[in-house]
């Protein structure tokens, strides 16, 4: 369940950024497509959203539509010296990611953002195609892996995206795997 003021075409600011980043979490948007502008891609994933959730197909976000959307994804904007839980949860996701790419690891999970943080979210920034500049924002929040795009937002924190992550990675893999026996234990051929 969410809130927010009426959106439309032409609508700009900080509530746009925000719809667009629950519509990226979603896979309704690309992540370069976080502007802050209201402008067609956007009004048509919301026409999507819309179609798909029995609601009324005008490409307004009124509060029909953004009751029906999820809880926004927790992205605030991070950078060195930045400190507490919500880095560790950066810092916990880098990890993980690090067994694709080992330079970004972050080293201990410890809260900071601190010289290794930084340059673990650089390595992060530079495998999934988005500005290298150590910051995390709403780009790196929800980018991609160019490899083959089965790991994107590995970042956002929200049950709702890990969910629907590990679904998506579950079916990539099991069609490059090919056909699996259901009995147990699963076997891949």
């Amino acid at each position: 369940m969410n809130n927010g003021p009426t959106l439309s075409l032409g609508s700009h600011g900080h509530d746009v950024r925000r719809l667009q980043r629950i519509l990226v979490m979603m896979k309704s948007l690309y992540y370069t497509d976080i502007t802050g502008s209201f402008n067609s891609v956007t009004g048509q994933s919301v026409k999507d959203f819309q179609g798909g959730n029995g609601l009324v197909v005008d490409g307004i976000v009124g509060p029909a539509t953004w009751n029906k959307l999820p809880p926004d994804p927790d992205t605030p904007k991070l950078s060195h010296g930045s400190s507490g839980n919500i880095v560790k949860s950066l810092q916990k996701g880098l990890k993980l990611y690090s067994g694709q790419d080992p330079l970004a690891d972050p080293g201990a999970i410890d809260g900071i953002f601190g010289n290794r943080t930084e340059s673990a979210v650089q390595a992060y920034q530079s495998d999934t195609g988005v500005t290298v500049d150590g910051i995390v924002g709403d780009q790196t929040w929800v980018g991609t892996c160019r490899c083959c795009r089965c790991c994107s937002r590995i970042l956002i924190r929200s049950d709702y995206y890990i969910v629907n992550t590990i679904l998506t990675i579950f079916s990539e893999l099991l069609f490059i795997s090919g056909p699996i026996s259901y009995e147990l234990p699963l076997k891949f051929e």
